[in-house]
């Protein structure tokens, strides 16, 4: 989708698809009334030929936004869910951390902070705007590493902390590799073509039903423009789970943040407005 449908409010980028598709219906419906009359007459089972045309037409389309919306779905909810877990691992290395001694814990929660601070200040505008921010908190994941590895328990109970916190991280880095790959993994350009033109193709077929009333046979084409405008907009506004007002929000990040230290305020990256 076009980067510029994500700076528009939620609600007049739907009200914008719904005109854009109802023009094309109201044009197309009386631009083919009126040069297709003719031919239409002529044809005695013009009437039959279209509604098994039509009726192929939409069934097939139907078909295949169907399976868009869904996989879309599942894409939205996959970039959820691996937000959700990469902030459950981090809040249980954290605790874990804080049954090793000092200077080791301190050091390695100031780490888990960095983290945080530059997740919330760096990477999350960054993929908000559609960039690949996969380098951008490289060096807090590493430098926290590297302080678990060269930590050596000295007791049984520290050695199964430290197992669980290794098993905790590796978790951590699986649900992050899974947060970015879900950056700007959207449907594919040629895939939105067949998009919009099986939507123009579906009208089109109903510009040419034999219906004698003119109200009645807009009315019918507004209605299947609707719906199609609605489709193609729900599967836009879930395209890019880090973009525009159904994004993804920093909720678990924020909170993890601040109960890390009640007396940080971490930068919000939420425009001002939005709850």
């Amino acid at each position: 989708m076009i980067s510029i449908f994500y700076d528009v409010p939620l609600w007049p980028s739907a009200l914008i698809f719904i005109l854009v598709f109802g023009a094309i219906a109201m044009a197309g419906t009386l631009a083919a009334r009126k040069y297709l009359t003719q031919t239409i007459d002529r044809e005695p089972k013009w009437g039959d030929i279209c509604q098994v045309f039509s009726n192929a037409i939409i069934v097939f389309y139907g078909l295949l936004v169907a399976l868009i919306i869904v996989a879309t779905y599942q894409d939205f909810s996959t970039a959820s869910s691996s937000t959700q877990t990469e902030a459950n691992e981090i809040s249980h290395s954290y605790r874990l951390i804080e049954a090793f001694p000092e200077p080791d814990r301190g050091r390695m929660q100031d780490d888990i902070k960095a983290y945080l601070d530059c997740v919330l200040e760096k990477e999350w505008p960054a993929q908000s705007q559609g960039a690949n921010p996969t380098r951008l908190c490289r060096q807090e994941v590493t430098n926290f590493l590297d302080k678990l590895y060269k930590f050596e328990p000295t007791t049984n109970r520290q050695n199964a902390i430290y197992q669980e916190t290794l098993s905790a991280y590796g978790d951590f880095l699986d649900a992050r590799r899974g947060r970015l790959g879900e950056v700007n993994q959207t449907i594919p350009a040629v895939l939105w073509v067949i998009v919009y033109v099986g939507a123009i193709s579906t009208l089109a077929s109903i510009f040419l039903l034999p219906v004698k009333s003119m109200r009645m046979h807009i009315l019918i084409s507004l209605m299947a423009s609707t719906t199609l405008a609605l489709m193609i907009f729900v599967i836009a506004a879930m395209d890019d789970p880090f973009r525009g007002e159904l994004k993804i929000e920093p909720t678990q990040y924020e909170d993890l943040r601040i109960s890390f230290d009640p007396l940080a305020e971490p930068q919000s990256v939420r425009p001002k407005g939005i709850a």
